[in-house]
């Protein structure tokens, strides 16, 4: 049983408590925000591994991660994460997978989203990125956001988290450029219309990109048509799991 504020809204102590009822009635598609190297990945892997102890049977995709990760479903294309149900699907840097400038994209993954995000396929999707790549519609879907680091510019461009950002009374201070920052095991979480709440999320070697995780690479969503660079990847991939066959 979960913990709840004054006015009776959840506490969140631990990010799994975001995954668990009642949130999830309302809470089904939550922003995780963070500059580059600041957490997400290994918040992502966090909560993989959380669903792959505690809730087997769930199904967990992930769509814009380059590295292999065993026991998930790797989406790449936009018809497979159209057909997704029941599902927990993870959408890395989901800015640098669309041309946030082309208004063709941009639409059609808006599209893409609330077709995956209709309340009969029970999806719950986590959108991560940077502060500033969230405006517009994709902003006015989430439900809840997590966040791992904000700067003074996501302030100055007027993106559309600045609203809640400015809602936190943890005590904002500017320092060289950083408006939000939190320690590598901790991350900021805020419900729509809540409190926002401190919670602690385990370093994970292997998620660390600064020890040399790869890149994450673009998929045309337009055409699906892999890059030389993106086949390399499907080729790691592959050799990854054949080798994890024969080890088995």
């Amino acid at each position: 049983m979960l913990q709840l504020h004054d006015d009776g809204t959840p506490v969140i102590e631990s990010i799994e408590d975001l995954f668990k009822e009642p949130v999830t009635r309302k809470v089904r598609m939550i922003g995780l925000v963070g500059d580059p190297n600041k957490g997400k990945t290994n918040a992502i892997n966090h909560i993989i591994n959380v669903f792959q102890h505690s809730a087997k049977e769930t199904q967990i995709a992930v769509f814009g991660i380059t590295r292999y990760v065993p026991g998930v479903l790797h989406i790449h294309t936009i018809e497979e994460l159209e057909k997704l149900r029941n599902a927990v699907v993870f959408i890395d840097e989901w800015a640098d997978l669309v041309d946030t400038g082309n208004r063709r994209q941009m639409r059609d993954f808006e599209r893409s989203i609330r077709t995956i995000f209709q309340p009969y396929k029970n999806n719950i999707v986590i959108l991560c990125g940077m502060a500033r790549n969230f405006n517009g519609k994709i902003s006015g879907m989430l439900n809840a956001v997590i966040f791992k680091e904000t700067t003074l510019i996501d302030i100055v461009q007027r993106s559309v988290l600045a609203n809640i950002m400015s809602q936190y009374s943890g005590g904002f201070k500017v320092t060289k450029g950083k408006v939000l920052s939190m320690d590598d095991n901790i991350a900021l979480v805020h419900i729509i219309g809540g409190h926002f709440d401190e919670v602690e999320i385990p370093y994970i070697k292997e998620s660390d990109a600064k020890l040399g995780n790869p890149p994450i690479v673009k998929w045309d969503n337009e055409t699906d048509v892999q890059t030389d660079a993106q086949s390399d990847v499907q080729s790691n991939v592959q050799t990854h799991k054949q080798t994890v066959k024969k080890k088995g």
